[in-house]
Parts: structure tokens; sequence; C-alpha cells
């Protein structure tokens, strides 16, 4: 009875083989694990089309909005040299006739 308890060395090996396996299981799953976060995490910093799509139209926006303020600072510009010209052209007449 007593030999049947003790483990006869193939199966000691047998267990440690196993223990070894159980222990490259996890490690592996362990490492599965990871590279499945790793791909996760990828996955996240890709953006969709539907994603580049709303940025495009947000930027295009923004360029529109841009191009109307210059188009207005233009226009004030234009109008400010006309304003100029105009009381330059009144200062020259001017002194013409003081001469």
């Amino acid at each position: 009875m007593a030999d049947q308890q003790q483990p006869k060395p193939q199966d000691s090996h047998t267990y440690h083989h196993n223990q070894q396996q159980q222990k490259m299981l996890h490690l592996f799953q362990i490492q599965q694990q990871q590279i499945q976060q790793q791909y996760a995490a990828q996955q996240v910093e890709v953006p969709s089309l539907q994603q580049i799509q709303q940025q495009l139209e947000t930027l295009q926006a923004q360029q529109q909005e841009l191009q109307q303020q210059i188009d207005w600072q233009q226009h004030e510009f234009n109008q400010q040299l006309d304003i100029q010209e105009q009381e330059f052209q009144q200062r020259l007449g001017n002194q013409s006739q003081q001469n």
C-alpha cells in the first residue's frame, strides 16, 4: 500500500514535466493577452474613415472662416487705402490751388 502512494520516479518526472508545461502555457497566455492589448491599443489609434472625413470637414469649415476674415480684412484695407488716396489727392489739389 505504501508503495502505491509514493510517486515512482517516472511519475515524479511526468509531474514536473506537467508543471513546466503549465508554467509555459501560463506565460504563453500572458503573452497573448499582452499582444491582444497592444493590438487593441493600435486599433484605437487608427482613426476611421468617418473620423477622417469629419476632421476634413472641420478643417474646411475653419479654412472658409479664415478666408472670409482675410477677404473682409482685405476689403477694409482697400477702403482705408481709398480714403487715404482721396485725402492725399485733396491735399495735392489744395496745394496746387494755393500755388
